[in-house]
């Protein structure tokens, strides 16, 4: 992904690309948001999109810089925060 997003900087038709990919990834996981919101799992107080950049931002981190192991209690602790939830 990083090799795409430098590219990318360069070649207009393939920032166009990257651009509707991310688009559709953001959204898919902004419905999975509004639709907690809808159901009262999530204050409808927090921004849906903020929310997708504070769970992948940490996310991303560590698949393509750090190489830690991206688990189940990882991906916990990420969501907890980005709610601001105390860690478990």
């Amino acid at each position: 992904m990083p090799s795409v997003i430098d590219a990318a900087e360069r070649d207009k038709e393939l920032a166009k690309l990257q651009a509707s990919i991310h688009s559709q990834m953001r959204e898919a996981f902004v419905t999975v948001i509004e639709r907690g919101q809808q159901r009262g799992e999530i204050p409808k107080t927090q921004d849906a999109p903020e929310l997708v950049a504070a769970i992948l931002g940490p996310i991303m981190y560590r698949r393509f810089f750090s190489r830690e192991p991206l688990d189940e209690a990882f991906a916990r602790r990420v969501v907890g925060r980005a709610l601001g939830h105390q860690a478990t």
